[in-house]
Formats: C-alpha cells, structure tokens, sequence
C-alpha cells in the first residue's frame, strides 16, 4: 500500500460562537444501574455512504460439513453455545470441555449478490477475522487474514462483479499456526508460543480469565463503493490552546478510493463558524491530507473533575462538481494532552497534564468485557464508564492482553472526560520479530492508531504490558536455557518492536500524543521502581506482604497493583447453578479462581488481618473487606505522596466471565465492598493515613488550593464525646487557617491529651481556590470523604479512617484487631416504597464499621445507592431490585452483616414503622 503526503497549509481567522453543548450529563448514583447516558452519546459514528452488511451466514467444521447458522459478528464457540451443542464456560466447570473447539478447522460461508448491489467496484470489508483464514470466492483464493486486530480490505476481481458467488472464510486453529510458527523460529525457545498470533492474549487463559481460543469473524463483514475517494479517518488534535480560548488545531485526514480527478475536501465546524473548502488532484491512491485551522472563542476539554468535557461536531466532505459524494462526522475537544518524564532529585517523574495543567490520574485497568467478544453489551459498557466517573475516576487504562476497544468506547471516555491510557496488544511474554511479524504489526499500528487518536480522550500510548520486566526480572531466559547469543538476539526482537517500530508509526501518524515503550520499566523488586517511572507494585499480593507496605512504595505512578476478592454472593450462586452453601475447597470455586495460590492467599490473609472466617458467607464477605483495605491503603499512601506520586491506576476494574479476580465490579457489574470506598477515595479533597508503616499518621490531600478553611476534631468513646478541638485547641474562636495540598493533621490529635474510640475530623472550606491554570468543577458539599483501615502486624491500634454523612466530617476510628467480632449491637430499620423502589432507613445506638447489606435471597438482583458503610447515627441507602416484590418479602430477607457484631453472622434487626 502506498501512502503519499499532501500538506495544505491553511490558516484564518473564526468569529467566537456561543452553542456549545456539555456532552455529559451525570445522573443516578455509584452502584445503581441507571440508563443514564451522556447527551449526544448515542450519535452514528459510522460515515454517510452505502454500505451492504453480508448476511445469512452459516459455519462448518471441515470434518464433517454440517451446517450451522453462524451469527456475524460472533464466533464459532458463542453460536455452539446458543444452540445447545456445548456448554457455557460461564457456568459450572465447563471449560475444559469446550477446548477442542478452537482446534479445529472452521469454514464460514454466505452468497454475494453482485447484481442486487450495482456498486461499480465492489470493495469487501473484514473488519475483523479471528485469526488465521483464507479469503475464497468461489474457491479461488483472494485474500488471507493473520491478524485479529487489523481490518481486511479486499477488492473484488472483475470477473466477480456481477451475479451469485460463494464467498467462503476457511479459518487455521490458531494454536498449530503458534505451534509451527515456534517449531520454525530462530530461537525456538520463547516463554508462551501465543505470541506468534497477533490475537488477544487473553484468550489463551489468564489467570482471571479462562481458556478459549476464539474462530469467527468477530466485526461486521460488508461491502462499499471503491470508486468514490472516501474519508476514513477524520482527526482533529489541538496543537495549542490556552485560556482565553485561542487554539490552532491540526485537521488530519486519510482518503481512500480509486478514482482519479479533481475533488473538493470541505470541513464544517458548525459552533466555531468553521466552514473551509479547498480542491485537491487525487491520483487514485491513499493520501493523508493535514492543515491547521485557527480558533477563537473555542473552549476546552478537561478530563473528569477538572472542568467540562466540551465536545464539538464537526463533518468532512468529499465533492464532485459541486455534489456530495462522501461525508463522514466526529466529535472531538480541544485539549492538550502530555506526560512530564523530568530528571529530579528523586529520578524521573511521570506526570500527565492537561491543557498545561498537571493533575492527579485516578482509575483503573480495564480489561476486555467478555470472553466471546462479539457479546460485548453496548449498555453494560456504558453503566461501567458512567460508574467511573461518578466514582471520580479520570482516566481509564486499556490493558495490552487484550483488544483495541471499540469506537463507542472511546467516544463514551470523550463524554465522560476518562483519560484513555492506550496497551499497544503485547503483553507478559517474549515476541518473535521476523520481518513478516514486524509488516503484520505495523499494518495493525497504523490502522490502530489512525482510528483511535480520532477520539479526545486518547491520552497516551505503551508499547506492552510487563513485556521489559519478563524479559529482565522473570527468570525466562534461565529457564529456557539461552545462550548469550539468544539473549543478544531476543534482545534486538524486543528493541526492533518496542523502541523502533512502534514509536515511529506513533510519531509517523499521531505525533500529539506521548509515547512510553513499556510499563513498568522497572520491576517492583528493584529500587528504581520507587524513583522513575510508572510501577507495578505487586509486593502486596505476589509477594504477600502486608498492605501497610503501600506506604513505603508509592513509586512515580502506581499504574498497577490490586487485591483479589470474592464476587457478589449473587454472581457465585449463579455460576455454581444454585449449589449452596460452599465450602472454599469447592471444585465449583476452584473452576473459576486461576490463581494458583489465590484462595489461599485470600484465606491467609484473611486470618492476619481478622479471624478465621465460620462460614462460606463470611469468607465471601471478609474477602471483600480484606480487598477494601488494601486498595484503601494504597490509594491513600499514593494521594498523600502527591507530588511526588502522580497517579493511582489498581488493578483491576472488572471482569470477563464469572470469576474470583482483583475486579472491583464482577462480570455482571455487581460491585465488590471496595468500590463504595472509591468515590470516598478519589474524592476531590481526602483525609487518608499518611506517614511511614511505623507512625501513620492522618493528613489532608486536595486537588484546590485551600486558601482559607477551618478544621475540627471531635472525640467519641462509642456513643459518649469526650473533647472538642477547634483549629489549634481554639474551642470559642473559629479562626481559618492554610492548609498545603498535602497537609499533617497530627498536630490536632497531639493536643487530644486521650485515646477515644473513635474522632471526626471536621473540614469546613470557606473558601477554595480555582485557579490552578485550569477551571476545576464546583465544590459539592455532598461528596464523602474516603476510609482507611489501618493496623499494625503486632495487633497494636493504630487509627482507622471511616466515612461518616458529608464530604465535611471524618470518622478515624481506634480498633485493634483483637476487638473485631466481640460488640453486642443492634441495628434499627425502617423500609418505604414500593414495587422494585425502596428506601431503608437504618440507625444504631453503637458505632458499626464495616456494614454491608445484602438479600438472603440469591436469585434477586439488586443495586444500592451506598453499601459497605459505617453506620453511626442515621443512614438512608435506596434500593433498587430487578423485580417488584412486596414490603415484607424484602423485609425478610434483608441482610447486613459486620465483622465487628456478631462475629461476622447477620446482625440483629430491630424493625421500626
């Protein structure tokens, strides 16, 4: 393919407009499933052209030619599914029943019309084959696929144009394509032989993911007009930008076709008054048109919590003689995007900003939502976004074990201002680089990153996941016994891919965005993972250190490090069929925890932090409290180490299939206890535990300038107030003082002169400062504050950071280890409404951390509005059920359960009207 450059240089001058529409529109609460969508989401984003989607397919196995309907997009293992030849992986202990499946040789096969579509050149479109296949119209080869994550064009022969023909995909099992790609391999000794196949690696088996080898054409199959230049990409990046809202944008735009002549490109900008047309000599080939544009009056784009998330339209037309032949629409912002990678007095830094203003990168790994990606709901993947942001995440990772996402994906990050951090797809394991590997990855880097910097939220891009820390720190080359001269040679393969290819197709075709060629670049077990660059730090977990770690290994930017749990009892129940109670050695448990050690680092921890659990419900709950704690204590150590540390990415955000995993929001988006705690953590202002794992101590993180504020601690013994402090011990006179972005609140409890049970901190602002070079979202006195639990390994209290009603009142409670499960209480409760809408009314005349509500009933599905709280006083929670039951039917089967009551058993109800 030849790709030619025309640059047009063109500037002029815009009036301001005035209409322009917030694209977001946050509705509902965290946790609750509500439909909710951003104004303006739901736009086509596919261009104004006649496009003829190919139907009425059916799929084989070459061995025996029985016909089956096959569903496009889909796969061969999702339709078996459907109907009723295999099992579903999902449930019970299925997997290892479907794996031959993906071994076999697959043939999909439809008819073309040719007469009913009258295109003068017909063009076929593949926009994805998985993996391996040969392209056949009437078996005659015309085309071959080795490559799941690059779109396949095929321009139909001549002698093809008219009339019926069989077009046939007869698909390779991708492992023996792996199998003899590594019999024939230089080396010959590579950790896993799937990273022959450019194909998610994910579907070779993680471990939180099951093994199935997808076949199928897994993206729409189509025909379009060749003819006609058409537009296919439609990239406007913003070059400058500054405060009083003068920008010079960069319009990039790749025209495809093959008819010669001479042709109008128009541009329309509606709301900046943008409209720009200019004539162009087309020679048939693919060209890449680029000029800038001028704006005035344009505001920006920021992401979550900065400011709004401003989103213009804007159309690119192709014209002939005055007439429209080809338009294609995109929304895009005006934003600058960068990631500051400084030498300092530390080591290097790793700092995103955004229009020249740094900020504070809160999210989480995302990885693939289904095994059988063609399932993957459009509506489930917007409730997860939109519950990211309304839990004050402003960036997303996209993990490079599995797919480049979707447009909608990345249109719905747009709107909702997450970030997008960007995995090229390599991951965990050594690549070959044949030149046949690197040309099959450069054609997928091209297309990929051509259509994804057509999106605002694009924030940057990685070359691989742990692909330098195998290499390094794994003991692969040891145990595969290299030579030195494999070790030379693996090296240069990883070097050609990561630090040649890869960041010069980054620079070739999306130059505005940073470009970093692993993550981490230093393994956790090694200093510099402290002092440069990003960090997994899997020493919690992997390395089975206490969680009170966190503290002493914040790092640059935490982009990985997590803590497995337990899914929704809901989400168990349903993929053991029913089968209840469990024990923890189950065969139904074990079938859907792929790692090794996982429940029994569960079930140690467990026993370190509290006691053993007596019940298969309490260790569902417990491990979810357990996973609450220690993202709760690396989060804070990472917020209130900024500046230091610049960013807190866990691992990891949900799931793919039914499985005991790090996620916070299971397979069918049912949150975990730790969760409810990440709107309190990534709150805009935080009381968290800061300090060394010796002397914690509680301090104060904002993302304002708190100018002028007033600060108070309250005293508890259980329900008794012992003392109130004011500023400095000032009880009568409020005087406001200054607090830093990062400031030490221990100066209050050393006047205390006690040791309460617990204390509120009280922050009242009366002031907030906004001009950090950026515009930052209204203070809303309704936020809530984050928790932290926070105990030493000799059983000695140390303090305990709770939630309590407001984002203006903290709770720091003073319990040890030895004190879970022993208090008598009881919990008071009032429930209203009707149907499937009620709310619940709870209060205690004692002080319950830790509380979580449930239904006894499993076969229920429901949502809250806040779970996993700290009852002290009066608390209101909604719920919202997937089926209308009666008053005493959900009176009966409420459930809240507290490791500190009760020893972890349902506490007490005492039911009030």
């Amino acid at each position: 393919m030849i790709y030619r450059l025309l640059l047009f240089t063109v500037f002029f001058s815009l009036f301001c407009f005035k209409g322009i529409s917030n694209r977001c529109n946050e509705n509902g609460y965290a946790g609750v499933h509500t439909e909710q969508y951003p104004t303006g989401f739901n736009k086509d984003l596919s261009p104004i052209r006649d496009t003829v989607y190919l139907k009425n397919w059916v799929f084989f196995n070459r061995k025996d030619s029985v016909l089956n309907q096959a569903t496009v997009p889909g796969t061969v293992q999702s339709d078996l599914i459907k109907s009723g030849i295999i099992e579903n992986p999902a449930t019970g202990n299925n997997e290892p029943r479907i794996q031959n499946i993906g071994r076999q040789f697959w043939v999909y096969r439809t008819i073309i019309n040719l007469d009913k579509v009258k295109f003068k050149e017909p063009l076929l479109v593949f926009e994805g084959i998985d993996t391996h296949a040969d392209i056949l119209i009437d078996g005659i080869k015309v085309a071959e696929s080795h490559n799941m994550f690059v779109k396949k064009e095929v321009s139909i022969p001549l002698a093809f144009r008219d009339g019926n023909h069989t077009l046939e995909v007869r698909f390779f099992p991708a492992e023996r394509y792996d199998s003899l790609s590594f019999l024939k391999d230089k080396i010959g000794r590579i950790p896993d032989k799937r990273t022959f196949s450019r194909k998610a690696g994910y579907h070779y088996g993680w471990d939180w993911g099951p093994k199935v080898v997808t076949v199928g054409l897994w993206k729409p199959v189509y025909l379009i007009e060749n003819s006609m230049p058409r537009i296919s990409s439609l990239r406007l990046r913003t070059l400058f930008a500054d405060k009083n809202g003068n920008s010079v944008l960069e319009c990039n735009s790749r025209i495809q076709g093959s008819k010669k002549g001479v042709f109008d490109f128009q541009l329309v900008i509606g709301e900046l008054n943008i409209d720009t047309t200019f004539s162009f000599n087309y020679a048939g080939e693919d060209v890449l048109i680029k000029f800038p544009i001028k704006v005035s009056g344009g505001r920006l784009w920021w992401p979550n919590g900065m400011g709004d998330q401003i989103l213009y339209s804007s159309e690119a037309r192709i014209k002939e003689n005055g007439l429209i032949r080809f338009r294609l629409s995109r929304d895009f912002g005006i934003r600058t995007i960068t990631l500051n990678r400084q030498n300092d007095s530390i080591g290097s830094s790793f700092e995103f900003s955004c229009n020249g203003a740094p900020f504070f990168a809160r999210g989480a790994n995302y990885i693939p939502g289904e095994i059988f990606l063609p399932l993957t709901g459009l509506q489930k993947q917007k409730q997860m976004l939109i519950m990211c942001r309304q839990s004050g995440f402003n960036m997303i990772r996209v993990w490079g074990g599995g797919v480049y996402e979707s447009d909608r994906f990345y249109q719905l990050c747009d709107s909702l201002g997450l970030v997008v951090w960007q995995d090229f797809m390599f991951a965990c394991y050594f690549y070959p680089a044949s030149q046949d590997f690197l040309d099959n990855v450069k054609e997928e880097a091209i297309q990929q990153i051509e259509r994804i910097s057509q999106f605002t939220s694009l924030g940057l891009w990685c070359g691989n996941n742990e692909v330098d820390e195998a290499w390094k720190n794994w003991g692969y080359q040891k145990a595969l016994e290299y030579s030195a001269n494999d070790s030379i040679e693996q090296a240069k393969r990883h070097y050609a891919l990561f630090d040649e290819l890869l960041p010069q197709m980054v620079k070739n075709y999306d130059q505005h965005t940073p470009y970093v060629s692993s993550s981490p670049l230093h393994g956790w077990g090694r200093k510099e993972s402290l002092t440069a660059g990003d960090q997994h730090y899997w020493g919690v977990w992997w390395g089975e250190q206490p969680f009170e770690i966190f503290r002493d290994k914040t790092g640059r930017f935490a982009s990985e490090y997590g803590f497995q749990a337990y899914p929704d009892a809901r989400t168990i129940n349903d993929w053991c069929q029913g089968v209840w109670p469990l024990s923890d050695s189950d065969q139904l448990l074990a079938a859907h925890q792929k790692h090794s050690r996982g429940r029994e680092i569960i079930s140690n921890t467990i026993k370190q932090y509290y006691k053993q659990p007596e019940s298969f419900d309490q260790m569902v709950y417990l491990s979810q409290i357990i996973q609450k704690d220690a993202l709760t204590v690396a989060i804070e150590s990472h917020r209130l180490s900024s500046p230091k540390c610049s960013g807190t990415l866990f691992w990891q955000l949900n799931d793919c299939w039914p499985v005991t995993s790090w996620s916070v929001l299971d397979y069918y988006l049912r949150p975990k206890a730790a969760w409810y705690f990440l709107k309190r953590l990534f709150a805009p202002i935080m009381v968290g535990e800061g300090g060394s794992t010796q002397t914690p101590i509680p301090m104060l993180v904002s993302d304002y300038d708190l100018d002028s504020c007033f600060v108070s601690i309250t005293g508890y013994s259980q329900a008794s107030q012992v003392t109130v402090f004011d500023r400095l011990a000032n009880v009568r006179e409020r005087e406001p003082i200054v607090l830093t972005a990062v400031s030490d609140l221990s100066k209050f409890l050393n006047k205390m002169g006690t040791t309460p049970d617990f204390l509120i901190i009280q922050i009242d602002s009366a002031y907030l400062a906004k001009d950090k070079g950026s515009a930052v979202q209204d203070y809303r006195s309704d936020a809530v504050f984050p928790i932290s639990k926070v105990t030493s390994r000799n059983g000695q209290p140390l303090y305990r950071i709770e939630p309590r009603l407001t984002v203006k009142e903290k709770v720091i409670c003073n319990l040890s280890p030895t004190e879970k499960g022993n208090h008598d209480a009881k919990i008071f409760c009032s429930i209203a409404g009707s149907g499937s809408t009620y709310t619940i009314e709870l209060w205690s005349e004692t002080m319950i951390p830790d509380l979580i509500l449930s239904l006894d009933n499993r076969t229920i599905d429901y949502s809250c509005s806040d779970n996993q709280i700290l009852l002290n006083g009066r608390r209101t929670i909604q719920i919202k059920l997937e089926i209308e039951i009666g008053k005493e039917e959900l009176r009966n089967n409420l459930l809240f359960r507290s490791w500190y009551i009760n020893n972890g058993k349902p506490v007490p109800i005492v039911w009030r009207e």
